[in-house]
């Protein structure tokens, strides 16, 4: 695992990105709270823990519209969660996440980082992870990356996910 100067070790910090309206933040509080809760659109970033396998997990869900070029979130990041709405079929939409997750992951703090892709609201899933790998290019990725089905309202399957992005911040 990187050092970073400045950083706790004992904590692992995790960007949460992704389209406004792609459900980042009711996964992140169905994840930490365990509660379905109202969200609104993010302004700025919401910051939780969690601790989860004897690490504290500090998750940074960073508003929509405020990504690619705010390097200070990034500092000291050891995995990236990207939440795609597996619902979408807009292909502006699609276009615009793919650019924002290339964007993102043009940043030199986030290279060689794992790369969780969480493909939102599977109970409502019109497009196939297959697919979504298409869309987003991700075979061009050179981080280690795994793309999964969730839905924000089921935390296991958010479990399950972050288990993989826990066990791939440690290689």
């Amino acid at each position: 695992m990187r050092g970073c100067l400045g950083c706790a070790h004992e904590t692992h910090k995790i960007v949460v990105c992704g389209l406004g309206g792609s459900g980042k933040t009711q996964m992140l509080y169905k994840l930490v709270l365990n509660q379905d809760v109202q969200t609104h659109p993010t302004v700025g970033f919401n910051l939780e823990s969690l601790q989860h396998n004897s690490k504290t997990l500090e998750f940074w869900d960073i508003g929509g519209s405020y990504q690619a070029n705010q390097l200070h979130y990034y500092h000291c990041t050891k995995g990236i969660i990207f939440v795609v709405d597996s619902s979408e079929n807009s292909d502006a939409r699609i276009k615009f996440a793919r650019e924002n997750l290339h964007a993102i992951l043009g940043n030199h703090e986030l290279t060689e980082l794992p790369l969780l892709v969480m493909a939102n609201k599977a109970d409502i899933c019109k497009l196939t992870n297959d697919e979504i790998v298409e869309y987003l290019n991700l075979n061009s990725i050179q981080n280690t990356w795994h793309i999964v089905s969730v839905s924000a309202c089921d935390r296991n399957s958010v479990v399950q996910a972050i288990n993989w992005l826990c066990f791939n911040m440690n290689q």
